[in-house]
């Protein structure tokens, strides 16, 4: 399960990891504290999506906007809520 402490209802969430994704995950080093990124601040996700998305010629694209791709590609599998 993937821990989300904060969120904007202010409501710390879970939500499950396929098993491919828990293979990565467990697959990358520790921090001497045991976790995998320490805390990763707002701005520094929205910097690296920029950056990726400029790395990838990519466009008009928000961070939000996989929010709503994700949910199509789960619905397609079956995987609903």
């Amino acid at each position: 399960m993937l821990l989300v402490p904060e969120t904007k209802t202010g409501n710390p969430r879970r939500a499950p990891l396929p098993s491919r994704a828990l293979a990565v995950l467990n697959a990358l080093p520790r921090r001497l504290d045991g976790t995998l990124w320490g805390t990763i601040h707002e701005a520094s996700i929205s910097r690296a999506f920029a950056r990726a998305c400029r790395r990838a010629g990519i466009e008009d694209l928000r961070f939000h906007d996989l929010r709503h791709e994700a949910t199509s590609r789960l619905f397609e599998r079956g995987i609903g809520w």
